[in-house]
């Protein structure tokens, strides 16, 4: 199995976004312009309890989205709904899993945003039902409230027997410390929404907030990876400790692969990539089919 075709394109874009529809400090014309002229293809418009529409064209495709949210004090709950073919009407009272039906009854993919910051736990997560992706880091989190980064969040419901997708967003609001700080890399059969989406839900992407994955592959049992350089490239597991899990280059130099040959308890490996600015990239989680314990 190998994660992209060599022959097709990849296309980076934003999944989580905030324009004057609601609480984002742009209008959405100027969001749209600003990623476009960033290198970005295509993007999801998510403004609280709006659904903004599929927009394609030759050089840029907008996902139809939205976001919304349950606040009960405790936990947030935010639901960023992708690819919604239908309105969807919530207001603060409307329960998660209400909302998570809801954004599955409009034909949309409800991914759970920025658990880290919404102080969300691994049980409260898995009483829910439906929900198909989560942040594993969410820029405005990371850039105003130092909790960017859910990777504990996701190893946990992942050994708790959850494998959701796992994206990198900005959620710009502000347009400052919130912009071009996470995004994903897709592989679609197509330029278009539906296809962008399918391969998202197919696992043909990766998350990063820096760092490329270039090639990830799984044969004869053993996984590797092609990457930018990196100061070190990690095979997260369920697995505790694993003394192979870390890969790093001879005396400081970078390193650009990697193999890992998981053992008998390892139940699903992620590959992480870390540069040397501490920016990190993310693979989906592979299930390990045949395993002991």
């Amino acid at each position: 199995m190998k994660l992209f075709c060599e022959n097709k394109p990849l296309y980076k874009g934003n999944l989580h976004t905030h324009t004057k529809l609601s609480d984002g400090r742009k209008p959405p014309e100027e969001v749209i312009e600003l990623y476009k002229s960033n290198g970005y293809s295509f993007l999801a418009i998510t403004d609280h309890r709006k659904k903004y529409p599929k927009v394609e064209s030759d050089d840029f495709v907008i996902i139809p989205a939205g976001e919304y949210h349950h606040q009960p004090g405790h936990t947030a709950y935010h639901i960023v709904a992708l690819g919604l073919k239908d309105d969807v009407i919530t207001d603060d009272t409307t329960e998660p899993q209400e909302i998570i039906n809801r954004v599955r009854a409009a034909g949309g993919m409800p991914v759970i945003a920025h658990p880290a910051w919404s102080l969300m736990t691994p049980d409260e997560a898995m009483d829910l039902e439906g929900w198909e992706a989560v942040e594993i880091f969410n820029g405005i989190s990371e850039g105003y409230a130092n909790r960017g980064y859910s990777i504990e969040f996701v190893d946990a419901v992942a050994t708790r027997g959850c494998l959701p997708l796992l994206l990198s967003s900005d959620d710009v609001h502000f347009f400052e410390h919130d912009l071009f700080q996470g995004w994903i890399v897709v592989q679609p059969d197509e330029f278009t929404s539906d296809s962008i989406l399918e391969a998202i839900r197919a696992g043909r992407f990766y998350a990063s907030t820096g760092p490329e994955i270039h090639q990830l592959t799984v044969e004869d049992g053993v996984i590797s990876v092609e990457t930018s350089e990196a100061e070190r490239i990690c095979f997260m597991s369920n697995v505790w400790y694993t003394a192979t899990r870390t890969v790093r280059g001879e005396n400081g130099a970078p390193v650009t692969s990697a193999s890992y040959t998981p053992g008998p308890k390892d139940k699903w490996v992620r590959v992480e990539v870390v540069d040397k600015n501490g920016k990190r990239a993310f693979s989906n989680f592979i299930k390990l089919e045949k395993t002991e314990g």
